[in-house]
């Protein structure tokens, strides 16, 4: 079974990870939601509670290699 990091492991907003608490960040200081750490959600739009600031690739990051595979994962989510 291969299992996909959540997108905020690639984005500028993350916190650090908290061992046994979560993942936080900018959008989210409280926690982020379960479905967008379980790709049941599309954070590079807005989401409920966001406080208006979605998915940013993290700066040092090569955007062509990565958003590629984002973009897989959320093609049945994103119909074109």
């Amino acid at each position: 079974m291969s299992v996909a990091a959540p997108i905020c492991c690639y984005c500028k907003h993350l916190h650090d990870v908290q061992k046994n608490k979560g993942f936080f960040c900018d959008a989210f200081p409280n926690g982020i939601p379960s479905g967008i750490l379980e790709y049941k959600a599309d954070h590079r739009k807005p989401y409920k509670d966001d406080h208006g600031i979605q998915f940013e690739i993290m700066d040092d990051l090569d955007a062509k290699e990565i958003m590629p595979l984002i973009d897989f994962i959320f093609e049945p989510y994103n119909p074109k």
